[in-house]
Formats: C-alpha cells, structure tokens, sequence
C-alpha cells in the first residue's frame, strides 16, 4: 500500500470516529444540564414576581416522600403534554441530596423546568414565607392565577387536578 493511500486511509478512519463520537454524544450535549437553584425565604416572593402576570404551579417535595414520587409520573406526563404550562418545581431537601433530585427530575422528563432546592435558611423559616398556615406535611402544591390568588393543596396531585387546574386558568386563551 503506497504512503498516499494509508494516508487517505487514516484520514477516513479518524474521521469516522470522530463522526462516531460525535453522535454518540448528541443525546448527553442536547439534554442541557438541570439548574438547580438555591431556595431561601425570599425565593417565593421572587417566583412570584416572575409570574406576576401569569398562572403557574408550584410544587414542593422530596426525595425521602413515597406520596412525592408517586405523583412525579403525573407531573412528567403533564409537563410532556402541555410544555407551556409554568410549572415549578422546590425540593424541601438539602443540597447534599442534589444528585438523587437530579436523577428523579431526569426519570420522568422534569429537567428543563424550574427546579429548587431548600438552602441554608431555616427549613422552618422558607415554609413560613411560602405560607404561614403550611406545617411542612408533603407533598404540597400551590396553584397561582394570573391574577396572583393561589390555591393550596395539600396531598398527591393526579393528572384530573391538573388539567383542572388547566381549565381554571383558561388555557386554551393562555396558549399552553
């Protein structure tokens, strides 16, 4: 084989894996990696603000709650089917147990939404600027209109509450 040739060769080959490689890694680059904010007493006031003018849905769980990742299916389906809707996800764990939220939120398609994780602040204290009334029993979802009155709701949600929750808001006008 003359040196031109090997040369056409190696360059085919090195390519090739490079090509290789390349698609073997569009699926890890396309799944953006999962921001994870810091939740403090001021937070919700700050969700708020973003949403003033908008209907949106906040759920508080965690990882050490079987009625909280039983309703992670509902919300990865929901989330799946109306990608519009403002959903935001607040994790009441610490953030040494960021890798297991990461993994759950990933599990069922929640990644590419809001997503906060209880910080330093006293558990107690963050509960207490959410809503005063709230004693930390979980799960624990709020549901915000546009005119910024809210709806608590205590327990497992199903996919009949959301899409109830869908109709109060009048998505069809919303766009979602």
């Amino acid at each position: 084989m003359k040196s031109s040739e090997l040369s056409i060769l190696t360059n085919k080959l090195i390519l090739t894996l490079l090509m290789l490689t390349a698609a073997l890694s569009l699926p890890q680059l396309a799944r953006a990696e999962m921001q994870l904010s810091q939740f403090e007493t001021g937070s919700y006031k700050k969700i708020m603000k973003l949403y003033q003018d908008d209907a949106f849905l906040l759920v508080l769980w965690s990882v050490d709650c079987p009625p909280c990742i039983d309703e992670l299916p509902a919300l990865g389906r929901f989330h799946q089917q109306h990608p519009k809707a403002n959903l935001v996800m607040v994790s009441t764990d610490s953030n040494n147990q960021q890798a297991d939220i990461r993994q759950l939120m990933d599990k069922y398609g929640l990644t590419d939404i809001q997503q906060w994780v209880f910080a330093g602040d006293s558990a107690q204290a963050i509960r207490f600027a959410i809503d005063p009334l709230w004693y930390g029993e979980l799960p624990r979802s709020y549901f915000h209109h546009e005119d910024n009155k809210r709806q608590a709701k205590t327990g497992k949600l199903d996919e009949d509450t959301l899409l109830a929750w869908l109709r109060a808001i009048n998505y069809t006008t919303a766009g979602l």
